[in-house]
């Protein structure tokens, strides 16, 4: 007599793989923002550095004003877009992995931000801008490939599945 073999909790839904490239997008999105962050704040850190040198020595010479136009920008307000941009990025590259439609809309939007800040800061050196520009772009682009819409819009077919359903557990209540 031949026995078949069950497995034992037939309903139970199992949630799809996350795709390799949604996990690639995080990544990208969170490297990229330490990058700048931390590359950021050692160039400004070397550039106060050299100001202090060369006034310290020279008086306040020509390498002094070359130096301080930057220094003085960020301190008028360029620090804050320069900083809150990646550290919100950092966040959202997190938040990516969950299985959230408004992170993908978030990151998308604050990439479109992102790049437009870089356009506007540096808008009469565009190679200074234009390779972070395309990393931001890459990163959304695979934030809305096919692979990565499924799994953001993929639900369990019986939500209310649970305990109910699953067999060999009691259930508790009424």
């Amino acid at each position: 007599m031949a026995r078949s073999i069950a497995t034992p909790y037939p309903s139970v839904i199992t949630e799809p793989p996350r795709p390799g490239l949604l996990t690639a997008a995080a990544v990208a999105t969170m490297v990229g923002s330490l990058l700048w962050l931390c590359g950021f704040s050692l160039l400004w850190l070397l550039l106060y550095s050299a100001m202090q040198a060369v006034a310290g020595t020279e008086g306040f010479s020509g390498t002094y004003h070359l130096l301080y136009p930057f220094h003085r920008n960020l301190l008028d307000g360029g620090v804050v877009p320069a900083y809150l941009l990646p550290s919100v990025a950092l966040v959202l590259g997190g938040l990516l992995l969950m299985r959230a439609a408004w992170v993908r809309l978030a990151a998308t939007a604050w990439g479109a931000v992102a790049i437009g800040w870089g356009a506007l800061w540096q808008s009469g050196q565009p190679a200074l801008w234009a390779p972070a520009a395309a990393y931001i772009g890459i990163v959304v682009l695979v934030l809305w490939t096919p692979e990565v819409g499924r799994w953001y819009r993929w639900q369990a077919e019986s939500a209310g599945a649970g305990l109910a359903q699953t067999p060999g557990q009691a259930r508790m209540g009424p």
